[in-house]
């Protein structure tokens, strides 16, 4: 087993030469394409591995430029390591924000439907509290009505531990819809 390094430019390939039946992709930016021996091209992204009949040489394809770590040869290797790129963006947007704690807040609910939260990855759960006069109705997209969503009476509540994109829609205008979300 060898592991090689090669950086290729966007909209070309690079041949390398090995003899094997084994080849795992390491590191990539983007995903890429493989043909061994003059074969047939295969879709492939970084963390994947395959064992493949003999082959003598490996071509890579990408359409972005970029270095690809890869290992190729006799055998199969396994690795309990996670390789790849865990995207955490939204995870240090919590954080810079400071999302912990709870998040509290009212919203007035009419006969449309009525953003009370939006899909938040930061939430372990959420409590609503309907503080008007009317039944309220729930629901996980903007076409809740009166006649499909989740109904909570006047003064009642309904909580849920999920991350969804919460709406409601009452048969009156100005109906107060409390909320707390437990945040991560």
């Amino acid at each position: 087993m060898k592991q090689f390094k090669i950086k290729i430019n966007a909209g070309s390939s690079e041949e390398v030469q090995i003899v094997g039946n084994y080849f795992r992709a390491l590191t990539a930016t983007d995903s890429f394409s493989i043909e061994f021996n003059n074969g047939v091209k295969t879709d492939f992204l970084a963390g994947l591995g395959m064992r493949v009949a003999n082959f003598e040489r490996v071509r890579i394809y990408s359409d972005t430029t970029q270095t690809i770590t890869f290992i190729a040869g006799v055998g199969q290797v396994d690795d309990s390591r996670l390789a790849g790129r865990i995207d955490l963006s939204g995870a240090l947007e919590m954080l810079q924000s400071g999302a912990s704690g709870n998040n509290y807040g009212t919203k007035l609910v009419g006969t449309a439907a009525t953003l009370i939260l939006e899909e938040n990855i930061g939430r372990r759960s959420y409590l609503l509290q309907n503080l008007g006069d009317v039944d309220v109705y729930i629901g996980t997209d903007s076409t809740v009505t009166v006649g499909s969503g989740i109904k909570v009476a006047p003064g009642g509540s309904y909580s849920a531990e999920n991350t969804k994109v919460v709406y409601a829609v009452a048969s009156t205008v100005g109906q107060d819809m409390r909320y707390s979300e437990d945040l991560n």
